[in-house]
């Protein structure tokens, strides 16, 4: 299943629709490497939308449809433990509003950096759908706000980076074999270190299960996904 990763290419603070909690050093969330955009929030109080849009998706290859996508938000909070949560999680659609689907985790954000996933590469978040070319125009994109939600002080969130991986595919071949068509069927295993599904293989048999366990390799089984 072909993948593109990408980064913001802008990136802004902006109020309308979340808190009034400032995010500063903003573009620093463009690449992964040890610069943070920060926001300080006393508690209770919510931060600004972090928008994040002009994602490069163009690579994804032409004919194929979205089938998923994908956001990573690298970062921690300094401060109260148990205290900093998300508040919206939203994608930016092509026409420049925000999206209705909200993929807020109700995680609290970890004391020590790490990397929260939202959506998958089967989740098109809005309905309808989002679409190729949606993900492809330079208004897509990604808002974050932030809520603090006990009373302190110098409680800052920090972000090193927001990105996006949009999975693609073809639709389904099919084979003509003495008037007998056998769909293939795509199988993904969820056990890989550096992403979220692995492609392991198709068959054209008989199937009629959309999720179980398969062997992989000796005697090992893995979880595993069709895509019909």
């Amino acid at each position: 299943m072909p993948k593109i990763t990408s980064y913001p290419g802008t990136v802004s603070s902006v109020a309308t629709g979340a808190g009034t909690g400032p995010w500063v050093n903003f573009n620093n969330v463009k690449v992964d490497d040890a610069n943070y955009s920060t926001c300080v929030l006393g508690g209770p109080s919510t931060s600004k939308y972090l928008k994040c849009s002009n994602f490069d998706f163009s690579l994804l290859p032409a004919g194929l449809s979205l089938k998923g996508v994908y956001a990573q938000i690298k970062g921690y909070w300094a401060g109260t433990a148990l205290n900093l949560a998300d508040s919206q999680v939203k994608l930016v659609l092509a026409d420049g509003s925000i999206g209705t689907a909200n993929k807020a985790s109700t995680v609290k954000w970890p004391l020590t950096e790490g990397v929260r996933g939202y959506g998958n590469l089967f989740d098109l978040w809005e309905t309808p759908p989002i679409t190729m070319t949606a993900i492809k125009d330079a208004d897509f994109g990604i808002v974050v706000s932030l809520n603090a939600n006990l009373i302190g002080s110098s409680n800052t969130a920090y972000i090193n980076y927001v990105r996006l991986t949009g999975y693609a595919q073809a639709e389904p071949e099919s084979i003509w074999r003495r008037e007998r068509i056998r769909p293939y069927l795509y199988l993904y295993t969820d056990r890989e270190e550096d992403d979220m599904y692995k492609y392991i293989g198709k068959v054209n048999g008989s199937f009629n299960h959309t999720a179980g366990t398969v062997p992989c390799g000796k005697a090992e089984k893995v979880n595993f996904h069709v895509v019909l």
